[in-house]
């Protein structure tokens, strides 16, 4: 079956349905633009203090092996069921 046209998807869709929610740590994402973004590279000193309060990280396959050193990998037990590292069972 042939996907419809955004035009048509965002007329039939519930304007009661609450909104879309940003990926993990994510306040205000925009994409990358050329002429703005051309010379911006990336950083050598990260600050990731924006991450102290979380108790869960998802996991991708490829993460597994380093993550699994520090951190039990367990699997959330509502939908979406995700493999995620938890500090909240981690060894002290």
């Amino acid at each position: 079956m042939a996907r419809k046209p955004k035009s048509e998807e965002t007329e039939t869709a519930n304007p009661d349905a609450p909104a879309a929610k940003f990926p993990l740590f994510y306040k205000s994402p925009r994409p990358i633009e050329a002429g703005r973004h051309a010379k911006i590279g990336l950083k050598s000193d990260v600050n990731v203090g924006f991450a102290a309060n979380a108790n869960a990280i998802p996991l991708n396959i490829v993460e597994f092996a380093v993550a699994a050193r520090h951190y039990p990998i367990v699997f959330s037990n509502t939908a979406p069921f995700l493999p995620v590292a938890s500090r909240a069972c981690a060894p002290a």
